[in-house]
């Protein structure tokens, strides 16, 4: 579903629905692991990997998820996140704008992150269980 956002004009905005019962956690996950690190990462990888201890375990990834949405704005916007290009707001959860993200990767490539990533097992995903739920977030 698109539309045309008074902010940006003539720029469309594209929304996408997480699939149902998958945590905040893993779809900030999915669209991270489908992500380019950045042009500096990519000259110095040992640097990408330091980023990448940020968000080691799905408990890091909420933290680092609740201090950005905290602190952007508007509220529960991902920019980048460990070297790697994000740039989604997540403040309707599970409606995602990925207007930026689909502009940096190409049509449809948050749908196509998150759909890939809803086909591996619950429990075999980062967030085991899906145990993080967007509604239960304090800020």
């Amino acid at each position: 579903m698109s539309s045309i956002s008074p902010s940006t004009p003539n720029l469309q905005q594209v929304f996408v629905t997480v699939p149902e019962g998958m945590s905040y956690v893993n779809a900030l996950r999915a669209l991270y692991s489908a992500a380019t690190p950045t042009p500096f990462l990519q000259i110095f990888p040992e640097l990408e990997q330091k980023q990448a201890q940020c968000i080691a375990t799905s408990q890091k990834m909420a933290e680092l998820f609740k201090r950005g949405a905290i602190n952007s704005t508007p509220p529960y916007y991902m920019d980048y996140i460990a070297g790697k290009k994000i740039k989604v707001h997540f403040h309707q959860f599970p409606r995602l704008d990925v207007t930026s993200y689909d502009e940096e990767y190409g049509k449809e490539a948050a749908q196509k992150a998150l759909e890939a990533y809803s086909k591996i097992q619950s429990e075999n995903r980062f967030d085991k269980g899906d145990s993080y739920d967007f509604k239960e977030l304090k800020l």
